[in-house]
């Protein structure tokens, strides 16, 4: 999978490292929103004062933020977190951040894992609005082989290629 075959809806451009690396940006088509992409704890997302952890992939709308020089990213642009499990992280990517994540109001939260064959699965959840806390995708909370989603955008990405590349 090149970097910039990933189908991301309607229409992207993205702007990765290389072949099979995370994009630094998504643009949905029609005009719609200009999305930029953290990786591996780039920037942190501001939730308040003392709170500012940093996801391991974050989609944000970057429409008045200079992308370039930001290290924090206000909450209320945040709109999908991604947390990656490894086992010194396990108690935080399922209970604290995503805990975090719900009461700051992100309305996505995916959480990877690897299945029993080492190939990476996906938990996804939506943030439940009456409750505040994160629910799994009525459309399919789980993703294996293959993720696939409209929420928070269209998505679609063969999951054994992300280890593979």
């Amino acid at each position: 999978m090149s970097g910039c075959s990933r189908n991301f809806g309607r229409r992207a451009d993205l702007w990765a490292d290389g072949p099979g690396r995370t994009p630094r940006s998504i643009t949905e088509g029609g005009g719609g929103a200009a999305y930029g992409v953290t990786r591996s704890g780039d920037a942190a997302v501001a939730i308040d004062d003392r709170n500012a952890p940093r996801p391991d992939v974050m989609v944000f709308d970057q429409t008045g933020l200079d992308v370039r020089t930001v290290e924090q990213i206000p909450v209320e642009k945040t709109v999908l977190a991604v947390e990656v499990v490894s086992a010194g992280s396990r108690l935080a990517d399922r209970f604290a951040k995503p805990a975090l994540y719900a009461a700051a109001g992100i309305a996505s939260y995916w959480r990877v894992e690897r299945d029993e064959n080492d190939l990476p699965v996906v938990h996804e959840f939506w943030l439940h609005h009456e409750s505040g806390v994160y629910a799994p995708s009525p459309e399919r909370p789980l993703h294996t082989g293959k993720l696939v989603t409209s929420v928070p955008f269209p998505v679609d990405i063969g999951l054994r290629e992300l280890i593979e590349a």
